[in-house]
């Protein structure tokens, strides 16, 4: 049997082969360290015009030793405008927020500090009392106490969220950090795993297929949890766990 490295290198002979000669574009999407590059700049074609690649990460050196013969293009954050706005999107949905709950909104949305993934990851922890001007209040005294470098201010935005998940709900979660990052996990056999661990409570007259559901709804709900694909009636069919979940993990 052939090991693991002749796979690979039989994987970019392969790849090589198929762009030579060709005009291209490669996406590589979050990418946190040089290593996978290093490994793929192998197996493109040197001299291709029209060959682009486009790399997107939340860390500056790797851009640079990826891009170095190009300076890389900083995504501006939010403006407190655009922060407010979307945080209300994201809570109220088709809903406009209430009045009595601007402010309170507005303050929240400044605390998010112009970082999109911090305000989808707020927006689920309001969700669940959303018209509840103390829990808007709660929620950001929560977020002041998590004020720091950027990567320590998504983490405990996360942990914020994750201790706001109902009980029955957190295992789950817990349990989803055995699945490879960015893998699609199939709805059936998640539900199935869920079961048979024992995480699901038994309810009178409800079967324990349907708990798991709601299970599944709250982690979403949540934005911990990302919807991959869903059947044609609209149903969840694949998922993904967030990756700063699996970092947190």
């Amino acid at each position: 049997m052939k090991d693991k490295g002749d796979k690979v290198n039989e994987l970019g002979d392969t790849l090589k082969k198929s762009l030579m000669g060709k005009r291209y574009l490669i996406v590589l999407d979050d990418m946190w360290d040089t290593i996978a590059w290093d490994d793929l700049r192998l197996s493109l074609p040197d001299g291709v015009n029209g060959r682009r690649i486009i790399v997107t990460s939340r860390r500056l050196d790797t851009c640079k030793h990826i891009m170095h013969h190009s300076d890389p293009y900083h995504l501006p954050l939010l403006t407190l405008e655009e922060s407010s706005k979307f945080l209300q999107k994201k809570v109220f949905q088709k809903e406009c927020c209430p009045s009595e709950l601007f402010d309170v909104s507005q303050a929240v949305a400044e605390k998010c500090e112009g970082l999109p993934l911090v305000v989808i990851l707020v927006a689920g922890v309001l969700r669940k009392k959303k018209v509840e001007a103390s829990w808007w209040i709660e929620v950001e005294h929560a977020l002041f106490s998590y004020l720091g470098k950027y990567e320590e201010y998504y983490l405990g935005t996360m942990q914020l969220s994750y201790y706001n998940l109902p009980d029955l709900t957190r295992p789950c979660l817990v349990y989803m950090g055995m699945f490879p990052e960015d893998h699609e996990i199939p709805i059936h056999k998640l539900i199935r795993l869920w079961i048979a661990e024992g995480f699901v409570q038994h309810v009178e007259s409800v079967r324990l297929e349907e708990v798991a559901e709601d299970y599944l709804t709250d982690l979403i709900n949540s934005n911990l949890v990302m919807v991959s694909k869903r059947w044609n009636n609209g149903k969840v069919k694949y998922c993904q766990v967030h990756d700063l979940v699996l970092d947190e993990g």
